[in-house]
């Protein structure tokens, strides 16, 4: 997602706040999402959740925000138009 979006939106920044600068700046352009992006997302949140539930007892407030970043950027890019795939 970081490639995605320009260096003025994401800057320097390397927490987990850039990822929500990213898809906020995707859906106010209306950005054609790579499907992968959207695999990798959804991936994400269900090895996190599983990560959360068997070793946090749910995750601590980090792990949580974390969590809920991964999934705010999945369900606003999931209504954005997306690139065709290409399978090799």
């Amino acid at each position: 997602m970081r490639k995605h979006a320009p260096e003025d939106i994401i800057g320097e920044d390397r927490s987990v706040n850039c990822l929500v600068s990213a898809a906020d700046w995707m859906t106010e352009t209306v950005h054609i999402v790579d499907p992968i992006i959207l695999k990798v997302l959804k991936l994400c949140i269900r090895i996190r959740s599983r990560v959360a539930k068997s070793s946090f007892r749910g995750g601590d407030t980090g792990h949580k925000y974390f969590l809920e970043v991964l999934v705010y950027c999945y369900t606003t890019l999931i209504l954005l138009p997306k690139a065709e795939s290409h399978v090799i």
